[in-house]
């Protein structure tokens, strides 16, 4: 695959996918110079396995154990990832459209104001209703709006 200029990305969410798996950490983790890893807080309790798996540095560990504490609260809505290149490691926020927001949410509350909105104004169509929803539209009405005109989708939290 190299000599063509491709990569292979692996996803998981599951730690025991990694850990103890011998294939998996000769084959796949000792062969990838690039890690992105997500908040482990789940994995808090086991993440001495994932150190040694990843064969993580006291420093890096801290480092994505940092994930998606201290968020800013006055950014919309984002979460941290690590980014891992050889010994390298910093999180980095990533914060997506309002429109790809409003695509992806399992929030269940924008999940319904979404299907409200496409009930009640674009006749069942949810793309139509998305990208009402990501300007401001609500099947009551309109968000407020900022200073600079913006609608102010995400609550101050």
């Amino acid at each position: 695959m190299r000599k063509h200029f491709g990569s292979l990305g692996v996803v998981t969410q599951e730690i025991d996918d990694l850990v103890g798996n011998a294939i998996v950490k000769d084959a796949i983790i000792n062969n990838s110079p690039i890690k992105f890893l997500l908040d482990q807080h789940n994995y808090e309790k086991r993440f001495a396995e994932v150190m040694q798996t990843l064969s993580l540095s006291e420093k890096q560990a801290n480092i994505i154990l940092s994930i998606n504490k201290g968020k800013d609260p006055n950014r919309p809505p984002y979460n941290d990832l690590a980014l891992l290149i050889g010994d390298y490691c910093k999180v980095y926020g990533v914060e997506v459209s309002r429109m790809a927001y409003g695509t992806f949410t399992t929030e269940r509350s924008e999940v319904e104001e979404i299907n409200d909105l496409a009930t009640t104004h674009y006749g069942n169509d949810l793309e139509s209703a998305v990208k009402g929803w990501s300007r401001g539209e609500r099947a009551g009405g309109y968000l407020p709006v900022n200073a600079q005109g913006v609608p102010m989708l995400y609550p101050k939290r």
